[in-house]
């Protein structure tokens, strides 16, 4: 096994024919999509809590 650094260089042909693919419009809007839901559950003080009021560092 290679990996990355033992394999030969492809150049950027790969990456090119990704961007410009029709589906990369999709690929990419679920992608943003994803990283704001996720930005938002993780940020949220409302994440996890059944009663809606968010909860205070350092309280048990």
């Amino acid at each position: 096994m290679k990996g990355i650094l033992g394999s030969d260089w492809v150049g950027l042909e790969h990456f090119r024919d990704f961007l410009t693919s029709p589906n990369f419009g999709h690929i990419y809007e679920y992608a943003f999509v994803e990283c704001l839901w996720t930005y938002y559950w993780v940020s949220s003080p409302y994440h996890f809590s059944f009663n809606a009021e968010p909860t205070k560092k350092g309280s048990n």
